[in-house]
């Protein structure tokens, strides 16, 4: 429980709804965010988040020990949407044509209104959700790995 608290300390940011926002808003919103994962890994155990799809890997290994400490995504929601963000900001600055959106209206419609990445083919991705899913079972819903799906699909 010692890295959740030293997270908690660092972090203060609930998830960005899309409502009345612009596509640079977003894009703004979501930098931030994910310029303060790069702050808050490096304040609490030194990780260096460099926007590398190799960094994806530390990310996988703070949402393992997340999990490992019991915690579900309700509990920490503004830590999963920074480290979300932060994976999103990898996939926009190394597929080409990616770019921070808003959900699709048909997805905004069931639900879901945190910011995803839309590729130059119109595939909607939710790096957030991923984050959760990877807190809620473990290695089998790698961001790294999501990252390389991502990429293969747009070569």
């Amino acid at each position: 429980m010692q890295f959740l608290k030293k997270l908690l300390v660092a972090v203060g940011i609930a998830g960005v709804s899309t409502s009345a926002m612009s596509g640079n808003d977003i894009a703004s919103k979501a930098s931030m965010a994910a310029q303060q994962a790069v702050e808050t890994a490096k304040k609490v155990d030194g990780t260096v988040l460099d926007y590398s799809p190799n960094s994806l890997k530390s990310i996988d290994k703070i949402v393992l020990n997340l999990r490992r400490d019991g915690l579900k995504p309700e509990e920490i929601p503004g830590i999963l949407f920074i480290l979300g963000a932060y994976v999103g900001e990898v996939i926009v600055r190394h597929i080409p044509g990616a770019q921070w959106s808003e959900p699709p209206k048909e997805a905004q419609a069931g639900g879901l209104t945190v910011i995803g990445v839309t590729t130059k083919d119109g595939i909607f991705w939710n790096p957030v959700g991923k984050v959760h899913k990877l807190l809620m079972n473990g290695e089998v819903d790698s961001v790294s790995f999501f990252f390389e799906a991502v990429s293969a699909k747009h070569r």
